[in-house]
């Protein structure tokens, strides 16, 4: 598979397996897009609509020779998500739509760190979740962040707690005593923090307890 730019109004450069073959796309009235192969200057397809969130500055197409098939994705702004569709196309360069889509990037990651938790790998969990792309965008970043404190209370070392933090910061911004819940498994390993964290950051830990303690 090439993978190619494709640009509001801009030529993608080559793509392989259509000599002099360029994308192009082409905002509509109604704020939609529609796409196009072109050879230089001339269109080789007819225009085709693009049936969900496009978004020019992110989008890339990849052309697969073998079985004529054209894979375009378009990224979401400030976010690891994207919506895809997939075209044949024919012997006159035509493009018909037969698959389209959205990922869930975000869902797929959380199940995956989520269950590596249960399984008390806690380190490759750690890893997971630091290599999360737009950190800042993921829903799910509360209940992993209450996870992750709560598999380090599991744990019950200070380095596990200050790896937890790690992903408090890198999902929201917030340390991990901070995050806004009341949940019992949370509050109770807060609890377990305040025996093993420095004086100071244990009297901040308890007064963010106050009377759950």
């Amino acid at each position: 598979m090439i993978l190619a730019l494709l640009l509001l109004q801009i030529p993608a450069g080559d793509v392989d397996g259509l000599p002099g073959g360029i994308l192009m796309a082409l905002e509509t009235a109604d704020g939609g897009y529609e796409i196009a192969l072109f050879a230089g200057e001339d269109v080789l397809s007819e225009w085709v609509p693009y049936p969900l969130f496009f978004n020019p500055a992110k989008t890339f197409a990849m052309y697969e020779p073998a079985d004529s098939t054209l894979e375009v994705i378009s990224q979401l702004p400030y976010t690891a998500e994207y919506t895809y569709a997939w075209y044949r196309v024919g012997p006159d360069w035509s493009l018909s739509l037969f698959q389209e889509g959205e990922s869930d990037y975000y869902g797929s990651i959380a199940s995956e760190i989520m269950l590596l938790l249960e399984e008390g790998e806690f380190q490759e969990a750690h890893f997971r979740a630091m290599e999360i792309m737009y950190p800042g965008s993921m829903p799910q970043a509360l209940p992993l962040c209450e996870m992750f404190v709560i598999s380090a209370a599991r744990t019950g070392t200070l380095e596990a707690f200050e790896m937890a933090g790690d992903i408090t910061v890198n999902l929201l911004g917030l340390e991990l005593y901070m995050l806004e819940s009341d949940s019992p498994r949370y509050l109770s390993a807060l609890k377990v923090y305040t025996t093993v964290a420095s004086q100071e950051t244990a009297e901040l830990v308890r007064e963010r307890l106050g009377g759950h303690e």
